[in-house]
This record gives structure tokens, C-alpha cells and sequence, in this order.
């Protein structure tokens, strides 16, 4: 890895000032309240009682349908078919040609990975990214929103038809038998969770693969470290997540009038927990803004905290964690062509980078 072009992916200057001098700041714009310190963070997320998630009852209900497909023991099960999918995506890259990381790999692996676990075959998930990548963009126009809400809803119950002929051990056919309190799922339910599914697992592990890679042009050494000694690489994929915080925030509402820091939250007001703030807080991590590979603890909030942390989060470290060991191996490096495009939001949309095939001293750990 090599040094990279400097870019930002949020304010966290502006986060710094916050939690310093304003840590329950009132945002009139948005109409909101930012909770920016990590303690502060972690005790509305565990308070369901006075702070109750935005996502309602409908979302958990199938939620806890899914949650055996993302136990990490389940999801120890794909590593060998997650390995095959890197090796194939690295394998086409061209050696010393620029290409980018997010569309080649950082975009698709994890859709190839959730196409697995909800059983639509590989060759479709060219048509689920092209779909998913149009719900997800920010600057999304209606129509073209619509038309892939619309394809998706008719493909999924397309492939509902097919497990209920022909059941399989994956999402849809568990959904396609579920039920809550006594009655199965609603249509509404079914053709709401499939985009939900696709769009969060998706953006997840997108952000997490294309931040990192960015954290690590920034700081070269961390990565030489890494190939000399692989055994650092989950310790490293866990301080990806906090540099990264591939889930930026999370919204709660009050449930009641309650005072935080002197501050009078009024009930029905939302709240906006900013976990990448918390992943900054200078009381609970040394020198919070240098990427440190092996950083002891690492107690971050990069995939949310409480009941409503990222489902996907197993999901995201194992692919993470398994590219990392593809580089290591194969003696490759990945170094960057050009400065990143970012979104308005600071998401990396485009990451012109270079494969080098090198030979490195490096075994699996």
C-alpha cells in the first residue's frame, strides 16, 4: 500500500467541537437532536424504554425471522465460497491497470454474497446490483427508484414461487414459511424486506471495504505490518470498522420528556445517535484519528450498538476479514490511481486504484 490523496469522509472536525462544547446539540435544520459521545451513544441505544427505534415493530418482527442466516457460526459456513467469489474478482483485475474498487470489488462481493444466503443464483446478481445500487444512490431520481423497487418486488416473488415448489436451505424460503403471531407474512412485509436486505448489506460491507482500503493508503506501514505478520489481520479489520464506521448513524425517538447533559429532550423529538462520532471520542480511544492496525481495545460503534446493531455485521468482517488474506497470500497490494469521488454524505462512490502482483513472504494465519 502507498500513501493516498487526502479526502475526508465526514466532518469529524465538526464532530470534535460538538462533543466537546455541545454533545446534545439541537439541530433546526434537520429538527433533531445529535448525540455525539460515545458513553451518550451507547446509553440511549440500550434505553429502548425512553428512546424507540424509528423502525417501528413491522422491520423487527422479520428481523428476528432472518437473524439465524447471520449468526456468526452460520456465517462461518460461506467462508469457502467467499473465498472462491474474491478469487474471482481479483482474478480479471489487470495487473498495474487502473480500475475501480468500489464497482470491481468493494460493490460486488457483498451482493454475490447476499445473493448466496437469499438463494437467487450468481448470474442474477448483476440485475440485484444494478437495482440495489439505484434505491441506494443519494441522488436517486423517482423514476428510476420506482422501476428498481418495482423489478425487485417482481424477481423476489418470482423466486418466492420457486422455494415454495422447491424449498431451500436460504432467506426466501424461510420467509416464505414464516410466521409471526400465529399469521405469515404480509405481502406488504415480504416485498418491503427484500430492498431493505439488499440496500443495508450491501452499503455495509460496501463502505467498509472502500473505507478501509482508503485507510490503508493513508497509512502504508500498518499494511506492511500486516503482511509480515498476517495473524494482526482481524484486529485490523476491527479498526476498519471504526475508522470507517460503515454505519454513520442511527435515529431514535423519545418516548418521554427526558433531560441528557442539561439538555430537555421533549417526547416524539428524534434523536440522531452518530455512531462515527463516538468511533473519534477522544475519552475512549488513544489518538482516535491515526488508523492503528492492531489498536487494544477497540470498543467502536462502526456497526451501531444495542438491539438494533447491524444485522449483517458477522456478514461484513467475514468478507473483510478473508479479502485481506487473498492480498496477503497471493502477495498483491492494491495501490491507488487517483483521489476517490466521494457522495455529499462522504461515502466513496469511486476509488481508482492498481492491483501489483508481488511476491510476499505470507501464509495464511
Amino acid at each position: 500500500m502507498s500513501d493516498q490523496p487526502n479526502v475526508d469522509l465526514t466532518d469529524h472536525e465538526h464532530f470534535r467541537r460538538l462533543r466537546r462544547t455541545d454533545p446534545v446539540h439541537w439541530n433546526p435544520g434537520t429538527g433533531a437532536w445529535s448525540i455525539t459521545r460515545h458513553a451518550d451513544i451507547r446509553a440511549v441505544a440500550a434505553d429502548r424504554a425512553t428512546f424507540a427505534s424509528l423502525a417501528g415493530g413491522g422491520p423487527e418482527g422479520v428481523r428476528r425471522l432472518v437473524l439465524p442466516h447471520f449468526r456468526p457460526f452460520e456465517v462461518a459456513e460461506l467462508a469457502a465460497e467467499t473465498r472462491g467469489m474474491i478469487d474471482a474478482l481479483i482474478d480479471v483485475l489487470p495487473d498495474g491497470e487502473p480500475f475501480d474498487f468500489v464497482s470491481a470489488l468493494a460493490a460486488r462481493l457483498p451482493l454475490l454474497v447476499l445473493g448466496r444466503l437469499v438463494g437467487a443464483p450468481a448470474e442474477d446478481c448483476e440485475d440485484l446490483l444494478a437495482w440495489t445500487n439505484a434505491l441506494a444512490a443519494e441522488d436517486a431520481a423517482p423514476e428510476p427508484a420506482a422501476r428498481a423497487r418495482a423489478a425487485l418486488r417482481d424477481y423476489f416473488r418470482d423466486l418466492e414461487d420457486e422455494r415454495r415448489r422447491s424449498p431451500r436451505e436460504d432467506i426466501v424460503t424461510a420467509l416464505t414459511r414464516a410466521e409471526i403471531d400465529g399469521l405469515p407474512l404480509s405481502r406488504d412485509e415480504l416485498d418491503g424486506y427484500y430492498p431493505r436486505l439488499l440496500v443495508a448489506g450491501n452499503e455495509t460491507t460496501r463502505h467498509l471495504l472502500a473505507g478501509g482500503m482508503v485507510a490503508l493508503h493513508r497509512h502504508p506501514d500498518e499494511w506492511t505490518a500486516v503482511v509480515r505478520d498476517p495473524s494482526r489481520i482481524p484486529a485490523m479489520v476491527e479498526e476498519m470498522v471504526r475508522w470507517t464506521s460503515p454505519v454513520l448513524s442511527t435515529g431514535r425517538t423519545a418516548t418521554c420528556d427526558v433531560e441528557l447533559h442539561g439538555r430537555r429532550i421533549r417526547a416524539g423529538q428524534q434523536v440522531v445517535l452518530w455512531f462515527c462520532s463516538g468511533n473519534r471520542d477522544e475519552t475512549v480511544f488513544a489518538d482516535p484519528d491515526r488508523f492503528v492496525g492492531d489498536r487494544t481495545p477497540n470498543d467502536h460503534l462502526g456497526f451501531g450498538w444495542g438491539t438494533h446493531a447491524c444485522l449483517g455485521a458477522p456478514l461484513a468482517r467475514l468478507q473483510t476479514r478473508l479479502f485481506l488474506e487473498h492480498l496477503v497470500e497471493q502477495g498483491l497490494r492494491i495501490e491507488p490511481a487517483a483521489s476517490p469521488t466521494c457522495s455529499p454524505s462522504g461515502a466513496i462512490e469511486r476509488l481508482p486504484s492498481r492491483l501489483r502482483k508481488e511476491p510476499q513472504p505470507a501464509t495464511r494465519p
